[in-house]
């Protein structure tokens, strides 16, 4: 009999998917796993027993992958978002056969597009989706908002690797001047320069010596050099970023939009208390206010200034209660959970 019950859909494929399909397979060793796939995460190794990866590319067109997809007759189809339109040709191609589960990251935002995606959910996704399975606490208000109900959603999708669980520590406080630490695009998007220009004017306001450490490549890595307070390291590995954090006394994550933010849940996980933007996903999760760190307005310089200064003057054991609670706060999304969920949409 065949054994591909389980095949994904995917987009790009990233270390903490891996994580989560490596975690399930050695809990589940009678199962496989079949991904299809568009792009792959650099250096990720895809060599993983009774997991079978797909380049997308290899089909000339939605018809060819869905004959594909069928022969391997799955039991449950997981599909990344709506971006590939014969990903969705394959979903409804098994409409009322087999369970078709969306991954997606989308937050509810009271706005005219989430009122667009509600009014017309039955084609945008109920025509292809029987379940969405989601992140967190926004991800799932979106799903009830556009009208699916409680039992047909999941949370936990993206899951810190164990590796940063694993590594977590008690960051260095006892220091003058405390060092920033974030991870990732150097893009607008990502507002990394309103956060270098608020630690740089609280330096010069303070007559200080805080830091940036900025890990990541983008349009926008001169400008972030050019501030006196940032510290460039360049693109890293996650076993390279383990242990460049064990330097940094805070995360940063001050995006303008951000669905999710895996690297707060990496970062939370070791054991960093956290500042972040109030527009990223995972800070409704991952970030109780005042207890492992602060959320701000990216769009007001000031606001991340303020977020600085109520982190700096914390006392000694308070910054050591931050570090405590992150960790803790992390492990509620954790792979058992992701692998109980998948297991479920096997039943």
């Amino acid at each position: 009999m065949n054994q591909n019950k389980i095949i994904f859909l995917y987009a790009e494929l990233t270390p903490y998917l891996i994580g989560c399909l490596q975690s399930f397979i050695e809990e589940n060793s009678n199962l496989s796993i079949r991904v299809y796939y568009h792009n792959v995460f650099n250096k990720l190794d895809l060599n993983i027993t009774s997991i079978e990866f797909i380049d997308r590319k290899i089909f000339k067109n939605e018809l060819e992958l869905y004959y594909d997809v069928k022969k391997n007759r799955p039991k449950v189809l997981l599909i990344s978002g709506r971006m590939d339109k014969g990903y969705l040709f394959v979903a409804k191609k098994f409409k009322n056969t087999i369970q078709r589960v969306c991954l997606f990251d989308t937050i509810y935002r009271n706005d005219i597009l989430n009122l667009i995606k509600k009014l017309f959910s039955k084609y945008l996704y109920k025509q292809y989706f029987d379940v969405m399975w989601g992140v967190g606490k926004l991800q799932e208000k979106f799903a009830l908002e556009i009208g699916y109900k409680s039992e047909n959603i999941r949370n936990g999708f993206y899951v810190a690797d164990k590796k940063f669980s694993d590594n977590n520590f008690t960051p260095n406080f006892h220091r003058k001047n405390y060092n920033f630490l974030f991870i990732g695009r150097l893009v607008k998007e990502k507002n990394i320069l309103n956060f270098a220009q608020a630690i740089e004017n609280l330096n010069n306001k303070t007559n200080s010596n805080h830091k940036l450490g900025v890990i990541g490549d983008g349009y926008l890595k001169q400008s972030i050099i050019n501030f006196s307070c940032t510290n460039y390291l360049g693109s890293k590995t996650q076993d390279e970023i383990i242990s460049i954090s064990h330097n940094y006394q805070a995360f940063c994550l001050p995006s303008i939009y951000e669905p999710w933010g895996v690297v707060l849940h990496e970062m939370a996980s070791i054991g960093m208390p956290i500042l972040s933007s109030d527009q990223c996903g995972s800070a409704y999760d991952l970030i109780e206010d005042g207890k492992n760190g602060f959320k701000f307005n990216p769009h007001s310089i000031k606001s991340i200034e303020n977020s600085l200064i109520k982190f700096i003057s914390l006392t000694l054991h308070e910054k050591i209660k931050f570090s405590e609670r992150s960790k803790e706060i992390s492990k509620k999304i954790n792979h058992i959970q992701w692998n109980n969920n998948l297991l479920g949409l096997l039943k």
